[in-house]
């Protein structure tokens, strides 16, 4: 059984500063969509109940 490629992924940006060096970008995928519509409600959402450090963004997966 194959599974579907997703073509959109949902990803959980912050950035966290150290003391000892500089700031630093992080980001975690959060899941993968078919539809943008389906992902910018999920990035809606957490963006409302989430904690304000921490922005939601939807990407385009390059599979090449």
């Amino acid at each position: 059984m194959m599974t579907p490629l997703y073509d959109i992924v949902l990803v959980a940006v912050m950035i966290v500063y150290s003391p000892f060096g500089p700031a630093q970008l992080e980001y975690q995928s959060v899941d993968y969509y078919n539809s943008w519509a389906r992902c910018y409600q999920e990035e809606k959402r957490l963006s409302r109940t989430k904690d304000k450090r921490t922005g939601y963004m939807c990407l385009r997966v390059d599979r090449n």
